[in-house]
């Protein structure tokens, strides 16, 4: 089984979140770059794929896994560091973000680092807590900043569908 498969099925993912440690940690640091480009081309309008979605609802998985592995190992600073990333990868989908849906799979994807959260109150006590709060206030800023703007791309989009008459296939 591969990893993604691993962490959706019965838990038994924790030696493979192990030996993946580093690839986990260099995910981690990738959340902090300021910017995120998923190479999503408008240019079908209404027809545009978006990978990124589903690939980000992926890793989120991954890091809500491992920081319940490190959790379970006593590393609270580590679980931290993962959930915090969980809701960069939220803000890094809302801040390029032209449609509703990636809106909805940016609230989707912090409310799995929320979540865990609100599940681990250990994680209360974790020096690194404070990640997660920066990562908090950061999206939230992002999802006041860009919310509207997102609202009316969309909108627009689907005007220009319909007056186009190119609906989705």
């Amino acid at each position: 089984a591969t990893l993604l498969e691993a962490v959706k099925g019965d838990g038994s993912a924790s030696a493979m979140l192990a030996e993946r440690a580093k690839d986990i940690d260099r995910l981690v640091d990738a959340t902090r770059a300021p910017n995120c480009d998923f190479g999503i081309d408008f240019a079908e309008g209404m027809n545009t794929m978006m990978p990124h979605l589903g690939m980000v609802r992926d890793l989120a998985r991954v890091l809500r896994a491992d920081a319940a592995r490190l959790l379970a190992a006593g590393d609270l600073d580590g679980a931290a560091k993962r959930i915090a990333a969980i809701e960069r990868l939220a803000a890094h989908v809302v801040r390029p973000a032209r449609t509703l849906i990636e809106l909805l799979v940016a609230g989707a994807v912090a409310q799995v680092g929320t979540g865990f959260v609100n599940d681990h109150a250990p994680l209360a006590n974790a020096p690194w807590k404070t990640d997660i709060q920066q990562a908090l206030v950061d999206l939230e800023q992002e999802l006041a900043r860009n919310s509207g703007t997102i609202m009316r791309r969309d909108g627009e989009m689907v005007v220009k569908a319909l007056r186009e008459g190119k609906m989705v296939d």
